[in-house]
């Protein structure tokens, strides 16, 4: 990498996110959809390539209308662990202090666009075409485990997320028109660090 001393590993959910061909001096690897497929491919990656840092960069949907864009995300958390039939409150997974929630490293030493909206993500494994239960900004379905696996195993981790859609009856639609049109703005905002 010529801007950064850092080994940096992407991971993205799918290929048309960020398509590795265009980028081939970057070491990218596709995590499949969902939060079992992303923690695999995380923990397998991070073997195989030993980062110091690893970016996760993929679509999201907004729940909040005045969101759209490239954003940074500040926090995940997930969303669809439910286990209040044991008393336990929606989101948390039980016997594990602390781990509820992950804060993300600060993004304003890559990206130092003043304008890049930080949000609060939740991750879970549906597509989300109604507001979920768990408040927040945007929605995903791979960036929690991520977040875990990168926390178990301290690697910092970065994310940012491009809005496709709007968490609604049109998501399905506006996530398969506007998927691939994020790689323009986070090549812009971010990955011109690393060419």
């Amino acid at each position: 990498m010529k801007k950064n001393n850092h080994k940096t590993l992407f991971l993205v959910a799918l290929e048309v996110e960020l398509p590795a061909k265009l980028f081939p001096q970057l070491d990218i690897k596709y995590t499949g959809v969902g939060k079992v497929n992303a923690a695999y491919q995380a923990m397998k990656s991070i073997a195989i390539s030993k980062p110091e840092i690893i970016i996760n960069f993929g679509s999201a949907g907004a729940v909040s209308p005045n969101i759209s864009g490239l954003v940074q995300v500040s926090k995940v958390i997930q969303r669809d662990i439910d286990l209040e039939g044991l008393g336990f409150e929606l989101g948390q997974t039980p016997f594990e202090d602390g781990e509820d929630s992950f804060l993300l490293e600060d993004c304003t030493s890559i990206d130092n666009k003043a304008n890049t909206q930080k949000v609060l993500c939740s991750t879970g494994d549906n597509f989300v075409t109604d507001p979920p239960r768990l408040t927040s900004d945007i929605v995903d379905m791979e960036l929690y485990a991520i977040a875990k696996v990168c926390s178990r195993e301290g690697i910092p981790l970065y994310s940012w997320k491009f809005i496709s859609d709007h968490a609604d009856g049109n998501s399905s639609s506006d996530w398969e028109r506007n998927v691939a049109r994020g790689v323009t703005e986070f090549k812009k905002s971010v990955l011109s660090k690393f060419l």
